[in-house]
């Protein structure tokens, strides 16, 4: 039920009777969970006491150092999980590692996870991503050809290059070399993967070029990625897409986002869910060139929440 606070405290009073590996396992992530950092790395060393092979106690350690913001304990804590040959854990590690910005770190723990099983999709989705992290270019491609050759990620591979492609080339180039039959039914768990890299791809070009042809790109990629563009992707991307939109403060001029929005609403009217998001994105639009709430207040209740959240992480993002 996610009641860490007195989880720990169960756990804590049955550790003192009864000190087992198994108890204090669950102790330091219960601690570690409830955010009582100190206490959790006090109960791994507890745990590795009795169990020095206990590589989890390690992770908790790890974990606990780095929202304490003591990264090189962190990482030292993380390297030891090195030997061992849990994927999740490694790839967890590598993501945390790559967050608190120790690149050569979690380059270290994905290759583990390459040697212990070279074609895991979320091994190379992961090398993508810290490439993108480290403003490695080279790494970015190189590896999204890698995850293309996977079976079934062919355009996933794609969309990540494509990412890189639309900083450099038209957008009918690089929407041109997305179509791909091959991979048009995703696994739900990969879903936000192609949320999120068609969302930054349509960022990328609205940084470049502005926002007025927004809804014929969508038109495009609806096009070319017809089987896998159902309604529930389009909105997630719509709101991926607002989000980034206003972490870049609606690059263009007013005008045009306000033609963008009623084209949008034209290009999906067969997917009348997605409405309500191509009207938030316009009046958002609208409030951040303006500042005038008056087109936050005409909103229901609901849609002007989201977008008061949209704009509260944009400002934590610039600050």
């Amino acid at each position: 039920m996610e009641d860490y606070e007195a989880a720990s405290k169960e756990l804590g009073m049955a550790a003192g009777k009864e000190p087992k590996a198994s108890t204090y396992c669950k102790l330091a992530t219960a601690l570690l969970f409830a955010g009582k950092y100190k206490r959790a790395i006090a109960a791994a060393k507890k745990l590795l006491a009795i169990d020095p092979q206990h590589l989890s106690a390690h992770y908790v350690c790890g974990t606990a150092f780095s929202e304490l913001g003591r990264n090189r304990e962190a990482i030292a804590a993380y390297d030891l999980l090195l030997p061992g040959n849990n994927l999740n854990q490694l790839l967890l590690v590598a993501w945390e590692a790559r967050l608190m910005e120790e690149f050569a770190a979690a380059g270290r723990y994905l290759d583990r996870v390459a040697q212990l099983q070279p074609n895991n999709r979320k091994l190379w989705v992961e090398r993508i991503r810290l490439g993108l992290d480290a403003k490695d270019r080279h790494a970015v491609l190189a590896n999204a050809r890698q995850l293309a050759d996977l079976p079934g990620c062919t355009l996933l591979g794609r969309l990540f290059a494509a990412r890189i492609h639309a900083a450099e080339r038209t957008p009918e180039k690089v929407l041109a070399a997305l179509a791909d039959d091959e991979d048009s039914q995703i696994p739900t768990e990969d879903r936000h993967d192609y949320v999120e890299e068609i969302a930054c791809i349509l960022e990328t070009f609205v940084q470049k070029h502005g926002p007025k042809h927004l809804a014929g790109w969508i038109g495009n990629l609806r096009k070319q990625l017809t089987k896998m563009l159902d309604e529930e992707m389009m909105i997630g991307i719509l709101r991926e897409l607002l989000y980034k939109s206003a972490g870049n403060e609606f690059a263009g001029n007013l005008a045009d986002w306000q033609q963008a929005a009623v084209d949008l609403q034209k290009c999906l009217a067969d997917m009348p869910a997605c409405q309500i998001s191509v009207g938030l994105i316009g009046q958002a639009a609208e409030y951040a060139k303006t500042g005038d709430n008056r087109h936050l207040l005409k909103l229901p209740l609901e849609q002007r929440r989201l977008l008061k959240d949209v704009f509260s992480q944009s400002l934590a993002k610039t600050a």
